[in-house]
């Protein structure tokens, strides 16, 4: 989007947060959820610095607790651990954060999608890698339990408790959808391939629930988790590595933030084995089997992965439904043709979407072992 647009689009929430004088303002890389921009302005008549301003997704905001994630980030941040938030709208639906440059080194650039039993790898992208990473799993595990819990078995729960309600009503709408609009409805078509994703994750059941045993099994007392350590959420900040995006940061299971920075990282073997050793040597919270449940945590962690994947696919596929039955009715009846305009751009936009979050689901599922675990 041309800069001048940009700016215009976004000067209502500028205002909010208390930002002028804006010198510059550019799209980050953009997250799976929310918006993040770059800006540099004043605020509250000070110098002009650079800041972040994340704003929040609807769909992304239906699947976590803002002020729990608000809490935990300023928790993070009060032990370096985490920018610091300067802003946080009443309604959530912005923050502003202070920019942290990546001068060193884009951690983003260390992404690489691992599943539970992955391929030896000699080749270190980064030397001693496991070793920059540690002190922030170490620090996250040490932060004070929060007042949100979820363990993961709980999480499962949810989840699929949540799309199978889904599947019940999509399975209704298309049972009650004529031949040729089930041939060429896009609402109809989004909901076939919808529901052949869920189907094959339903089928994966006595799987999750092997893996999630075996987390129990392990388990001997919650921690700070951040739950989604993935590297488009960790920043190189001096000698040290921070997270941002605590959405759904909670007290959980202990293998859990590492099992997203195995599934996520590009690791050599050895910094893996290293890594694993390391952050498990006499861990408080974990019994001595732990070492072997972390390829379940790994399979885990691409599981619920793929479900978040599915709900925010689902979000959009429910405004698809909503235009297009709006429009149905506008038809019925003297219509401003203008109006229909805009509701099949909206129907396009948020298919779109969900196309985009089911490619998401198939990208995320391609990670989970097809066969039971050998226990």
């Amino acid at each position: 989007m041309p800069y001048s647009k940009l700016l215009n689009a976004l000067q209502p929430t500028l205002d909010r947060v208390g930002l002028d004088s804006v010198s510059l303002i550019a799209a980050l890389s953009q997250g799976l959820s929310n918006q993040n921009y770059y800006i540099r302005a004043r605020r509250d008549s000070s110098l002009p610095k650079e800041w972040v301003l994340r704003v929040n997704s609807q769909a992304s905001s239906q699947l976590c607790n803002r002020q729990a994630e608000v809490n935990n980030w300023t928790l993070a941040a009060s032990n370096d651990l985490a920018p610091e938030l300067t802003y946080v709208a009443e309604d959530f639906s912005c923050y502003l954060s202070e920019f942290i440059p990546q001068v060193s080194f884009d951690w983003a650039k260390i992404a690489s999608a691992k599943n539970a039993h992955p391929l030896k790898n000699d080749e270190e992208i980064v030397p001693n890698v496991d070793k920059l990473i540690l002190p922030l799993l170490k620090g996250l595990q040490a932060l004070p339990l929060p007042d949100n819990h979820m363990s993961m078995t709980q999480q499962w729960q949810d989840y699929h408790q949540a799309l199978m309600l889904m599947s019940q009503g999509s399975n209704a709408d298309v049972k009650a959808t004529s031949p040729a609009e089930l041939g060429f409805g896009i609402h109809a078509e989004l909901t076939m391939n919808w529901l052949a994703a869920f189907d094959d994750l339903h089928q994966k059941q006595t799987q999750v629930k092997a893996w999630l045993l075996q987390l129990d099994d392990c388990l001997m007392t919650n921690q700070f988790c951040h739950r989604d350590l993935n590297p488009q959420n960790i920043l190189c900040h001096g000698e040290q590595l921070v997270a941002i995006d605590f959405e759904y940061a909670c007290a959980s299971h202990p293998l859990w933030d590492l099992a997203g920075i195995l599934a996520t990282h590009g690791l050599s073997s050895i910094q893996r084995h290293r890594l694993i050793q390391s952050y498990l040597h006499e861990h408080p919270n974990l019994t001595q089997t732990a070492y072997k449940a972390v390829p379940a945590s790994i399979e885990l962690y691409w599981v619920f992965a793929a479900c978040w994947a599915l709900l925010m696919a689902f979000s959009f596929l429910d405004v698809v439904k909503a235009s297009a039955i709006t429009i149905s009715e506008m038809q019925k009846v003297k219509h401003d043709p203008e109006a229909v305009n805009l509701l099949d751009e909206s129907i396009n936009c948020a298919a779109v979407k969900a196309r985009e979050y089911l490619d998401f689901y198939t990208q995320f599922a391609h990670y989970i072992s097809p066969s039971m675990p050998s226990r």
